[in-house]
């Protein structure tokens, strides 16, 4: 009879090792569920604090923007003045008497040298103010999405409606009915 027993629990235990990993799922997949739950409403939480520093940020940043593009256009008109009068330079070369040039293009080179010298610094400086202001423009981008889902209330609905958390209730419903099966074989009353 112990014998009879013993095979009788013997036949059971592959029945019972699913029903206690089944369970174990489904204990995994419940405290995912409260996690993410957890997660999603702190996240929704501070979002609401951002909100402020969001506008705050957005607002300098564009003030930021715009001057950098004020001094790209300083520097850009500085660049036109110092080209219009290396232009005025050459022009008054080209009249001087043919007897004056030789002794004059010494002081043309000087003019035009330094002159150009201070266009590539321009437009280096130029070049640094237009990658902030693509840096800005980016930034920009970025921060007016989530400010229109702010606006939108994308950011306030029902953290029940979230994906993530859609997930991993389906995952636990899912362990949920393995459970109930593995317990159908186990308790075959139940």
């Amino acid at each position: 009879m112990a014998n009879e027993i013993k095979r009788s629990s013997d036949r059971f235990k592959p029945v019972r090792e699913e029903f206690d990993k089944a369970k174990a799922k489904l204990d995994r997949f419940d405290r995912l569920e409260k996690s993410v739950r957890s997660s999603i409403e702190s996240e929704k939480g501070k979002a609401a604090l951002d909100q402020s520093a969001l506008d705050a940020a957005i607002s300098d940043k564009i003030t930021q923007y715009n001057k950098y593009q004020e001094d790209v256009n300083i520097f850009k008109d500085r660049i036109e003045k110092l080209k219009h009068d290396i232009s005025d330079w050459k022009q008054w070369y080209n009249f001087i008497a043919d007897i004056d040039k030789s002794e004059q293009i010494k002081r043309l080179d000087i003019e035009i040298r330094w002159r150009g010298e201070e266009i590539r610094e321009l437009q280096h400086k130029i070049g640094t103010l237009e990658a902030r202001k693509l840096e800005a423009r980016i930034f920009l981008m970025q921060k007016g999405q989530k400010q229109q889902s702010h606006e939108k209330g994308l950011d306030a609905l029902s953290a029940d409606k979230d994906p993530r958390l859609l997930s991993a209730i389906s995952r636990k419903s899912r362990a949920a009915a393995e459970l109930d099966a593995a317990r159908k074989l186990v308790e075959p009353n139940s």
